[in-house]
């Protein structure tokens, strides 16, 4: 069979102006399609009906087939189209092979469709003219177009929603990482808490330990403190005073009952005195721990007399005046051995004159501004002058007679002047350059002061 090489514009014009069937022929190259042409196309029967047809034979893949199935649907290989020319309607469509008469058969039955004033005459597509029908193919051709641009467009569609799922498939991983990220922080974070507050309650358990240890070392400690307390006096009785054995039970059970005792200075033979000496210099001495306090005032009235001829001397801890009253007690057992240190304190002349004043108080409001004055007098000149120094001072009798300036006492250069005057139980004195002011009630020479001005009885 001859096959019709043109296009297929060229075959639909050839056949309007033969008034012939347009055959096509759509094959795959498969066994099927080999079987068709060599079986029925290629029969003698079949090419003499042909001959007066035109037959388009559409090979895969080509052009030609890509422009035919844009216009007519293919949905199976081999298939053969029977067109008619004038309107573009397909008449019959032979799919697979047949035999040679069933195709002759149908071709036959077209033919007459086309020629006879059958369905295919009434088609009123026989009228549309060249123009016409290229204007519909194109139309035809450009819906196929944007139906496949549409196709595009779909699949660009769906893989943007594709990416923006699985973009958020990847955000939702980070956020989830990130929230299992803190979990564990925390989760570490509360443990190290509890391992710091379990090392905390450790620390704590162990100081409490050790409290309660070094509690149990000290009454150990003291417990064989009193033991050995108890044979010293066990020992010294027995040495010195014979007791009988409820004596000793006695001052065993009194012995146990101080358990806190503050430990006595040792015992010794020898007592190391140092002296702390009015103008702030010191002296030392050793005596005998036998010696008594008056022993100690002989040697600084031998020492220090001439400058201070009038003095007390004073233990600061515990507190204590050395005075006439304790110049029989011993050194030992005023605690002042193996070593103490004791205060002099100078003390002002017994020859200082005072004033009294009067029950009426009559003479006493008169010499009021003399006393003042005198004060003010004693402050500008008297403590100006370091050989000597004048002491006027006035007096009241108990008759409320006026006072009488007694005779002015003159010290040594070496000294200081001090000068006073009283009255009840107020009374002012003046040493150098400084003049005090005190209550009589008072004894400010048996106070002392430590180093941040607080006053220590």
């Amino acid at each position: 069979m001859e096959w019709y090489k043109g296009s297929i514009a060229e075959a639909i014009a050839s056949c309007k102006s033969r008034n012939c069937l347009f055959v096509v022929f759509v094959e795959d190259g498969g066994e099927l399609s080999v079987k068709m042409t060599e079986g029925v196309w290629n029969s003698s029967g079949l090419r003499t009906v042909m001959g007066g047809h035109i037959a388009l034979k559409l090979a895969p893949g080509s052009v030609t087939l890509t422009q035919f199935t844009q216009l007519y649907q293919v949905s199976s290989f081999p298939s053969t189209f029977i067109i008619n020319p004038f309107g573009g309607r397909v008449l019959d469509i032979i799919v697979g092979p047949v035999s040679p008469q069933e195709c002759h058969q149908r071709l036959t039955a077209a033919y007459q469709k086309l020629t006879c004033g059958g369905p295919a005459s009434a088609d009123p597509a026989h009228s549309l003219t060249k123009e016409e029908k290229v204007a519909k193919a194109k139309a035809l051709i450009a819906a196929q177009s944007q139906k496949r641009v549409e196709e595009t467009k779909q699949k660009e569609r769906h893989a943007e929603l594709d990416r923006r799922e699985a973009a958020r498939s990847v955000q939702e991983f980070k956020v989830k990482q990130k929230e299992q990220a803190a979990a564990k922080q925390m989760e570490d974070w509360q443990k190290e808490k509890q391992e710091a507050a379990k090392a905390k309650e450790d620390i704590r358990r162990k100081i409490v330990q050790d409290r309660e240890d070094k509690k149990r070392r000290h009454e150990q400690a003291a417990a064989k403190k009193v033991g050995e307390s108890i044979m010293e006096n066990e020992v010294m009785q027995a040495k010195n005073v014979p007791t009988s054995e409820g004596s000793v039970a006695g001052s065993a059970a009194v012995a146990s009952s101080r358990p806190m005792e503050q430990p006595q200075k040792p015992v010794s033979d020898e007592a190391c005195i140092q002296f702390r000496l009015p103008d702030g210099s010191s002296i030392a001495h050793t005596f005998n721990s036998a010696a008594t306090v008056q022993t100690i005032i002989d040697f600084v009235s031998q020492s220090v007399g001439r400058q201070w001829p009038h003095f007390k001397l004073v233990v600061s801890y515990p507190r204590q005046e050395l005075g006439s009253e304790k110049s029989n007690e011993s050194l030992a057992q005023l605690g002042l051995s193996p070593r103490a240190a004791v205060m002099v304190i100078a003390q002002g002349s017994g020859s200082s004159s005072s004033v009294q004043a009067a029950s009426s108080g009559i003479w006493y409001f008169v010499l009021l501004p003399l006393l003042f004055l005198q004060a003010l007098w004693h402050w500008i000149v008297g403590s100006g002058s370091s050989s000597s120094s004048s002491s006027p001072s006035l007096s009241l009798s108990a008759s409320s007679q006026p006072a009488q300036l007694p005779s002015s006492s003159h010290s040594s250069p070496s000294q200081p002047s001090r000068s006073g005057s009283s009255r009840g139980g107020l009374s002012s004195y003046q040493e150098g350059r400084i003049r005090r002011f005190k209550n009589n009630d008072d004894d400010d020479d048996m106070n002392t002061w430590n180093g941040n001005s607080t006053q220590q009885q």
